[in-house]
Protein backbone atom coordinates (compact mmCIF):
# COMPACT_ATOMS: atom_id res chain seq x y z
CA UNK A 1 0.00 0.00 0.00
CA UNK A 2 1.42 3.35 -1.06
CA UNK A 3 0.20 6.48 0.68
CA UNK A 4 1.04 9.86 -0.83
CA UNK A 5 -0.19 13.08 0.76
CA UNK A 6 0.35 16.56 -0.64
CA UNK A 7 -0.27 20.11 0.51
CA UNK A 8 -0.47 23.27 -1.55
CA UNK A 9 2.44 25.64 -0.94
CA UNK A 10 0.93 29.08 -1.59
CA UNK A 11 4.34 30.70 -2.26
CA UNK A 12 5.39 28.47 -5.14
CA UNK A 13 1.98 27.00 -6.12
CA UNK A 14 3.59 23.55 -6.23
CA UNK A 15 2.35 20.47 -4.43
CA UNK A 16 4.74 19.35 -1.73
CA UNK A 17 4.64 16.27 0.53
CA UNK A 18 3.30 17.03 4.01
CA UNK A 19 3.81 14.28 6.58
CA UNK A 20 2.18 16.33 9.36
CA UNK A 21 -1.20 16.30 7.62
CA UNK A 22 -1.26 12.59 6.76
CA UNK A 23 -4.69 11.15 6.10
CA UNK A 24 -5.88 8.30 3.95
CA UNK A 25 -8.80 7.24 1.83
CA UNK A 26 -9.75 3.59 1.70
CA UNK A 27 -11.92 2.46 -1.21
CA UNK A 28 -14.01 -0.70 -1.07
CA UNK A 29 -15.07 -2.98 -2.54
CA UNK A 30 -12.34 -2.82 -5.10
CA UNK A 31 -13.20 -3.92 -7.76
CA UNK A 32 -16.82 -2.75 -7.50
CA UNK A 33 -19.90 -3.18 -9.68
CA UNK A 34 -22.68 -0.97 -8.29
CA UNK A 35 -21.37 1.15 -5.40
CA UNK A 36 -17.99 2.14 -4.06
CA UNK A 37 -17.40 3.44 -0.53
CA UNK A 38 -14.75 6.07 0.19
CA UNK A 39 -13.64 5.87 3.83
CA UNK A 40 -11.80 9.02 4.91
CA UNK A 41 -9.39 8.25 7.77
CA UNK A 42 -8.09 10.94 10.14
CA UNK A 43 -10.41 13.68 8.85
CA UNK A 44 -11.55 16.31 11.35
CA UNK A 45 -15.24 17.09 11.90
CA UNK A 46 -16.23 19.97 9.67
CA UNK A 47 -13.50 19.46 7.08
CA UNK A 48 -14.65 20.15 3.52
CA UNK A 49 -13.60 17.47 1.02
CA UNK A 50 -13.77 17.65 -2.75
CA UNK A 51 -13.80 14.23 -4.40
CA UNK A 52 -13.01 14.13 -8.12
CA UNK A 53 -13.24 11.03 -10.33
CA UNK A 54 -11.23 10.71 -13.55
CA UNK A 55 -11.08 8.23 -16.41
CA UNK A 56 -7.80 6.54 -17.24
CA UNK A 57 -7.28 9.23 -19.91
CA UNK A 58 -7.61 11.99 -17.30
CA UNK A 59 -11.14 13.15 -18.17
CA UNK A 60 -13.00 14.50 -15.13
CA UNK A 61 -16.32 12.63 -14.95
CA UNK A 62 -17.59 13.51 -11.49
CA UNK A 63 -16.89 16.03 -8.74
CA UNK A 64 -18.55 15.86 -5.32
CA UNK A 65 -18.28 18.22 -2.34
CA UNK A 66 -18.41 16.27 0.93
CA UNK A 67 -18.86 18.07 4.23
CA UNK A 68 -18.14 16.55 7.63
CA UNK A 69 -18.43 12.89 6.62
CA UNK A 70 -16.14 9.97 7.42
CA UNK A 71 -17.51 7.88 4.56
CA UNK A 72 -19.10 8.54 1.19
CA UNK A 73 -21.07 5.97 -0.81
CA UNK A 74 -20.97 6.57 -4.58
CA UNK A 75 -23.17 4.80 -7.12
CA UNK A 76 -20.94 3.79 -10.05
CA UNK A 77 -23.38 1.53 -11.88
CA UNK A 78 -23.51 3.90 -14.88
CA UNK A 79 -19.72 3.88 -15.37
CA UNK A 80 -18.12 1.71 -18.04
CA UNK A 81 -15.97 -1.16 -16.76
CA UNK A 82 -12.34 -0.19 -16.25
CA UNK A 83 -9.92 1.68 -14.03
CA UNK A 84 -10.77 5.07 -12.54
CA UNK A 85 -8.65 7.49 -10.56
CA UNK A 86 -9.81 9.69 -7.70
CA UNK A 87 -8.44 12.78 -6.05
CA UNK A 88 -9.72 13.71 -2.59
CA UNK A 89 -8.78 17.23 -1.58
CA UNK A 90 -9.29 18.40 1.99
CA UNK A 91 -10.10 22.03 1.28
CA UNK A 92 -9.87 22.89 4.98
CA UNK A 93 -6.24 21.77 5.35
CA UNK A 94 -5.17 22.08 1.67
CA UNK A 95 -4.06 18.45 1.57
CA UNK A 96 -4.98 15.75 -0.91
CA UNK A 97 -4.99 12.01 -1.37
CA UNK A 98 -5.11 10.23 -4.71
CA UNK A 99 -5.87 6.64 -5.60
CA UNK A 100 -7.70 4.35 -7.98
CA UNK A 101 -10.47 1.80 -8.16
CA UNK A 102 -11.78 -0.72 -10.66
CA UNK A 103 -15.32 -0.84 -12.02
CA UNK A 104 -16.42 -4.37 -13.00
Amino acid sequence: KLTVTYTLNSDSQKLQPNAAAAWEVEVFPNPAAENVVFDFNDINDGDQLQLSIFTITGQLIRKELISGADTYNMNISQLNPGMYFFDAENQTTNTRYSGKFLKQ
